[in-house]
């Protein structure tokens, strides 16, 4: 019976440290990360700009609230983010920049977002947008202010990703900058 049990044990060890192993190999491929932290699944921009109600802010690395930007807006990110297709295009973006708080998250270099969860498909990118607040749509889930739009550098794609977290906190901050 003591062997059993000891036999069990054993089992159950190399079990566990089998999935451990098999798990940080698969973070890896050729030495190049394929998935990224959620708290850091985006880099930091090279300018952000703030929509509000009709008026633009441009905001560098030098003001004091970039980086707690980037990273609330990264807080806002989970494993259960998903692609759905829409028509949300280059008009729509600037009509929803016009509609409440947005924020325009711009990168000279492309970008990678990729960030292991359900079904998730990786995406390259120039620029990011997120709708904070939306006067016209209002702010409950399923509505724009839950997505983010990416586009290179000349267009936004029809193809929305989400639903993020919302996030109160960085409201208030890009309130407070406008």
């Amino acid at each position: 019976m003591k062997l059993k049990i000891t036999s069990l044990l054993m089992i159950f060890a190399f079990c566990i440290s089998f999935i451990g192993c098999t798990q940080s190999q698969s973070d890896n491929i050729n030495g190049k990360q394929i998935g990224k932290n959620i708290e850091n699944a985006l880099s930091m921009p090279d300018k952000i700009i703030i929509y509000s109600n009709n008026t633009s802010k441009v905001l560098d690395k030098t003001n004091s609230d970039f980086k707690k930007l980037v990273d609330l807006t990264n807080s806002r990110f989970h494993n259960k983010l998903s692609t759905s297709q829409d028509i949300i295009d280059d008009t729509t973006i600037e009509s929803m920049k016009k509609d409440g708080l947005g924020m325009e998250f711009i990168y000279s270099n492309e970008q990678d977002l990729s960030i292991k969860g359900d079904g998730f498909q990786p995406f390259k990118y120039h620029k990011l947008y997120f709708q904070l607040t939306s006067e016209k749509y209002g702010n409950a889930q399923g509505s724009s202010v839950h997505t983010l739009q990416y586009g290179d550098k000349d267009h936004y794609k029809d193809c929305s990703r989400g639903p993020l977290r919302y996030s109160e906190e960085l409201i208030k901050i890009v309130e407070n900058l406008k």
